[in-house]
């Protein structure tokens, strides 16, 4: 079963770590929600990816499963260093779709291995020292996140003499489906802040307004790939997760993703209205079958579950006269039209 989940969540996982393989992405990130003042001295100019696959391999049980996600790094500011020395900030970034309580001690698992890959290529000579990492986590769980942040708050306690021997590393966690609207709105031209609009977005109008921002702020020819990544993410998750009915071609650039939710949204959303309509109906008749009537037959709950929703009406009109199954579903003839054996 843990499998299975995992590899259910794989694809949206995937699709968004996809996004900051990007600079863009990763620079509206740290600018618009690391509110720390460190971030006045990053020179974003200096920003690089880096390889993080070759971590999965040496972590135990079940990270194997996973990757450091994604990893950049960039330099501090010159006016920074006062000695003229580059330093390195390795932006770490995991992404996370359910809160746990060891969260934070996985990622200072991640950032100690690429500390020992560090040192197996280029072993410390005496006075040499390794850059500091950056933690960052988005999360876009259902549920608050509430999961220590840093490692010192997920060890026992003990004397306060004994605080220099505990270690301490702090997570900054972004929970995008929390994070309030309006700040997000503030943040001009931020592609993660659209994204998050994204992820919260409950109408197709304000689905539709992300799409046409970040049509607007990623013209530039250097976007393209960019471009490219975000409509496959609204193509394969945003929409379908939304629009279950939606049938989509394939789609070539944000604007092109516009006019066809331009054209599909309405009837997708007759679609949704309409389904929603016929699962509430059909689950108020068989909660209230089951209450006058007792247990009912797999044949009765698939077939009330696929009924339309004309039938349900009608049905929900005479459960609660009807003194027997077979009367709520006898036809307007008089036949008995349950099946039921």
């Amino acid at each position: 079963m843990k499998n299975q989940q995992q590899r259910t969540r794989r694809p949206h996982d995937r699709s968004q770590r996809l996004l900051f393989h990007h600079r863009r992405p990763v620079r509206d990130l740290i600018r618009g929600f690391v509110k720390e003042p460190w971030v006045q001295d990053l020179d974003f100019r200096t920003l690089q990816r880096q390889p993080s696959d070759f971590l999965s391999g040496m972590m135990p049980g079940d990270y194997e499963e996973r990757t450091s996600d994604v990893l950049w790094k960039l330099r501090w500011k010159k006016r920074s260093q006062p000695e003229g020395g580059d330093v390195y900030v390795l932006i770490l970034l995991e992404f996370q779709s359910k809160c746990r309580q060891d969260v934070a001690l996985r990622v200072l698992t991640y950032m100690l291995l690429f500390y020992a890959r560090m040192q197996k290529e280029n072993p410390l000579k005496k006075g040499d020292k390794v850059p500091v990492i950056v933690p960052l986590i988005l999360y876009n769980g259902n549920e608050r996140w509430w999961a220590p942040t840093d490692v010192f708050d997920l060890v026992e306690e003990a004397p306060a003499s004994f605080a220099p021997h505990i270690p301490s590393m702090k997570c900054i966690v972004i929970d995008e489906k929390r994070y309030p609207p309006g700040d997000l709105l503030e943040l001009d031209e931020n592609v993660v802040a659209a994204i998050i609009r994204a992820e919260q977005a409950m109408t197709s109008p304000d689905l539709g307004a992300v799409v046409q921002d970040l049509a607007e702020w990623l013209k530039a020819p250097d976007y393209q790939e960019l471009c490219r990544d975000l409509v496959a993410w609204f193509a394969k998750v945003v929409v379908p997760t939304r629009f279950p009915e939606a049938e989509i071609p394939e789609i070539r650039g944000l604007v092109s993703l516009i006019n066809f939710m331009e054209t599909g949204m309405p009837n997708w959303i007759e679609q949704a209205e309409a389904r929603g309509r016929q699962e509430g109906m059909a689950g108020f008749i068989l909660r209230q079958m089951e209450h006058q009537h007792g247990a009912l037959s797999e044949d009765i709950r698939e077939r009330v579950l696929a009924a339309e929703v004309d039938d349900l009406q009608i049905w929900t009109d005479r459960i609660l006269s009807a003194q027997t199954l077979e009367e709520i579903f006898q036809d307007d003839s008089g036949r008995d039209d349950s099946r039921i054996a």
